[in-house]
């Protein structure tokens, strides 16, 4: 028997229905999803992109710069999943993957990307990954090339990563 998150048994309607349910609040009121989405932060105050388990990406940091609220459901037992809302454009994409390897964060994408077409703005220039090399030995943080500092954008899970230096 598996317990908690891994024994969430639901169907795609059920999960479209629950994205309605952060546009149009029914179920737990407008209190409810602002509970939901709000970031968490760090013990210095520092918030983070997690949130009650959702991710919520401000604008700029989301899809295409778009605010952004993600959950992706890790493997289980050959099951992967992923849903995504758009919250400017009240537009929502859920994904079932019944195999380990299925891509649903690309699927995802894919749909997204079709569906608003147009409506989607360009990639943000600052959040567009660029490959770093191979790390061919450990370096002082003082020898971290410029170059290999910013923001990173992650499209197969919507996430970015800030590299920094400081103190």
């Amino acid at each position: 028997t598996e317990y908690g998150d891994s024994d969430v048994q639901t169907t795609l309607p059920d999960l479209a229905r629950w994205q309605r349910n952060f546009d149009v609040p029914t179920v737990g009121g407008a209190w409810l999803i602002q509970q939901l989405e709000q970031n968490g932060a760090l013990d210095d105050g520092t918030s983070i992109e997690y949130a009650r388990g959702l991710e919520v990406y401000g604008e700029g940091a989301g899809y295409h710069g778009l605010r952004t609220v993600v959950h992706n459901g890790g493997v289980w037992d050959g099951f992967r999943a992923t849903v995504m809302r758009l919250t400017r454009d009240k537009f929502s994409t859920v994904v079932l993957c019944n195999s380990d390897d299925g891509d649903p964060g690309g699927l995802r994408d894919q749909i997204a990307d079709l569906f608003m077409g147009d409506r989607l703005p360009a990639m943000p220039e600052e959040a567009a990954s660029t490959p770093s090399p191979a790390p061919d030995a450990v370096r002082p943080i003082s020898e971290v090339p410029s170059n290999l500092l910013g923001t990173y954008w992650n499209r197969e899970d919507i996430t970015t990563r800030r590299i920094e230096i400081s103190d």
